[in-house]
């Protein structure tokens, strides 16, 4: 699963995408290098509890990395930060 880290209650973890949320356990997860802090972008692999609900995250890691040309594709252009699009000579300007 794919989402966004976040703390939403004191000491409770939790998965947010754009359909929802799920609290997590990462207690025992194997975690891959980098820095894990609220609000990045994680892929967890694990099972949901049927006790509580909650995911059991085995392992988590971050999502591959990919080229902007890519990610702009794939997004068909939007603007994730609302500054407005770019016009190509500008984006030619900042590579």
């Amino acid at each position: 699963v794919m989402g966004c880290l976040s703390q939403l209650e004191d000491d409770r973890f939790f998965l947010e995408d754009l359909t929802g949320q799920i609290q997590v356990d990462v207690s025992h997860a194997a975690t891959s290098s980098g820095l894990y802090t609220e609000n990045c972008i994680v892929v967890a692999e694990g099972e949901v509890r049927k006790s509580d609900g909650v995911l059991e995250v085995r392992a988590l890691g971050f999502p591959p990395a990919e080229s902007r040309e890519d990610t702009r594709n794939a997004t068909n252009f939007l603007d994730f930060i609302g500054a407005g699009r770019l016009r190509p000579k500008d984006i030619e300007r900042m590579v």
